[in-house]
């Protein structure tokens, strides 16, 4: 693509992958529960939230939804974005971003993935915030999740179109929202 270039200037191209995306989802039941499960590629005991890698093309609300009914065969929907992290030199030495969004339970029964999941419960909030199996910062995250969504503050997700002169393509904007509707 850069060939054509002169051989005295430094082609600014980024490599071809360098970022992935994951999502996880911090599904909430009727009781107050949140859905926990234990991945299968992990050495040591754990707790952590349903989750993985969004595929090209998708969405990432629809892909929240599609790895927490793989994994746990829950089915859920969006309520909002909780947060994301940034982090560097991860998986083949990329970068990483992960998404965590507050989902609904649409339903309670557990069918877990033989793929991927060792074990999937629901778990009361104040046992997984105090698990010693799961990490310092689920538990922070989870916490403040908690507190957010009680102060009725979310982070919305819209779908938008978007004209440009480089055509029209559809964008997802996060948006700040509250309890008054701003």
């Amino acid at each position: 693509m850069y060939k054509w270039l002169p051989a005295d200037i430094q082609p600014n191209l980024p490599p071809a992958c360098h970022t992935n995306l994951g999502v996880g989802a911090l599904v909430l039941n009727d009781k107050d529960q949140l859905l926990a499960v234990s991945e299968k590629n992990y050495n040591y005991p754990h707790w952590k939230l349903p989750g993985g890698y969004v595929e090209r093309g998708e969405d990432i609300t629809n892909a929240a939804k599609r790895e927490v009914f793989e994994e746990t065969g829950v089915k859920s929907e969006f309520e909002s974005l909780i947060t994301f992290r940034h982090t560097h030199n991860m998986m083949y030495g990329n970068s990483d971003i992960y998404m965590l969004l507050m989902m609904k339970a649409l339903s309670r029964d557990i069918v877990l993935s033989q793929r991927e999941v060792n074990a999937c419960k629901w778990m009361d909030v104040a046992e997984y915030t105090t698990h010693p199996h799961v990490h310092d910062l689920n538990k922070y995250i989870v916490k403040e999740a908690l507190r957010y969504k009680k102060e009725n503050v979310a982070l919305d997700i819209h779908k938008k179109t978007m004209v440009s002169p480089l055509g029209v393509r559809e964008i997802n904007l996060m948006l700040l929202k509250n309890g008054r509707g701003k």
